[in-house]
């Protein structure tokens, strides 16, 4: 489920795990670029964490998968 603000900001709860280095919610922020593109950032939502700092990605389904990605323990 997506919800919009008036920041760009859509929140994916159900797509999005957990912060990795904080546990917080994640969120996707969406940014408009020229001509007719978006660029999505996952990021958590908590202004103190590092895991704010994140990278653009082209493709939704690209930046869903790359900040679920998860080392598992063996």
């Amino acid at each position: 489920m997506y919800q919009i603000t008036e920041k760009g900001v859509t929140t994916m709860p159900d797509e999005l795990k957990p912060c990795p280095f904080c546990g917080d919610v994640a969120e996707m922020y969406v940014t408009k670029h020229i001509p007719n593109g978006y660029d999505y950032t996952p990021r958590c939502t908590n202004p103190s964490c590092c895991g704010r700092l994140s990278k653009k990605y082209n493709l939704k389904e690209t930046a869903e998968m790359q900040w679920n990605r998860r080392v598992e323990n063996a």
